[in-house]
């Protein structure tokens, strides 16, 4: 039998759309696809399915879903997939991922590739399985930022700390985060539209290195957490950059993390992070000097656990 991907079996997604390539998963509101689409590689990272999960309970012995990739943010066109919870098998050929089971009922989630656009088909199940949606985690969180947060450049969606993060805390979770973005106090009242409990929160790379003002970068930051309304936000400062110059004009890198700092200091609401204790100065832990590899996503996950 045959499934359409209908919202009640996706999480992070906010809506689908129908292409003549296959079903969309969206993470991004229409709000914010207006407010931020300027240019292609902009939408191209807007329409990657960043933290999108497909989820369901089967017993059918075996799970078939059609795909076809699209626009490429990074070339990593990885599937990951969770039975019960934990990683699981899978095969591709022929546009098509295919999971075998053994005919009990289980829970499977399956994660697109982060950095692709993806368009899907419809699943294919045994005749006469058991297909239903999953009760989501009553936490819920939010990750809003930039290209370290949508999760460039690791090779695999749950490679991802935000997803690493989301697993750890049982949390239900929204991706978003948008390459190449900076802060705009906009962004905290798109936040709002979504349901979430907590969230994490990182901007300043960009701004530094597009030779934003600091009063700039820190009026727009400061924005975004008055349109919070006092939810709890865990504010991370910029991670280190090893590839890229620290200092511009006269302004230093560190100047953004030490004003974020003392803004966030006003804010009982916020848990303040500083991004430079979570992955050490050491291009062994970039791809390309400014974002983590696995290895160094992996170590700044494990260090983001331990500081919130």
């Amino acid at each position: 039998m045959r499934k359409k991907l209908s919202m009640e079996y996706l999480r992070g997604a906010v809506r689908t759309e129908e292409t003549e390539n296959g079903l969309e998963l969206q993470r991004l509101s229409p709000a914010i696809m207006k407010q931020f689409a300027w240019d292609e590689h902009l939408e191209i990272r807007m329409r990657c399915p960043s933290g999108v999960r497909i989820v369901f309970r089967t017993d059918s012995p075996f799970v078939r879903l059609p795909f076809r990739y699209g626009r490429v943010a990074r070339p990593f066109y990885e599937f990951d997939v969770f039975r019960d919870g934990m990683k699981t098998e899978f095969s591709r050929a022929d546009d098509v991922l295919e999971i075998v089971l053994d005919g009990a009922l289980h829970t499977i989630e399956i994660l697109p590739p982060h950095l692709v656009e993806c368009c899907f088909g419809e699943l294919e199940l045994a005749d006469g399985a058991v297909f239903e949606p999953v009760e989501k985690p009553a936490k819920k969180l939010i990750f809003l930022g930039d290209s370290i947060m949508q999760g460039m450049t690791v090779s695999r969606p749950s490679f991802a700390y935000a997803d690493r993060m989301a697993r750890h805390l049982n949390a239900d979770y929204s991706n978003i985060s948008i390459a190449g973005m900076t802060a705009f106090a906009v962004q905290g009242e798109l936040a709002m539209e979504y349901e979430w409990d907590r969230m994490f929160f990182c901007f300043g790379v960009n701004d530094f290195n597009t030779e934003r003002p600091l009063s700039k970068y820190l009026s727009e930051m400061r924005g975004i957490l008055n349109a919070v309304k006092g939810k709890p936000v865990v504010l991370i400062s910029p991670i280190h950059m090893t590839g890229r110059p620290n200092e511009k004009n006269g302004v230093s890198f560190q100047s953004f993390r030490d004003g974020l700092e003392k803004l966030a200091a006003e804010f009982p609401n916020v848990k303040f992070v500083d991004g430079t204790k979570l992955l050490p100065f050491d291009d062994r832990y970039f791809a390309d000097g400014l974002h983590p590899n696995d290895c160094g996503e992996e170590l700044l996950f494990n260090n983001l656990k331990e500081l919130i």
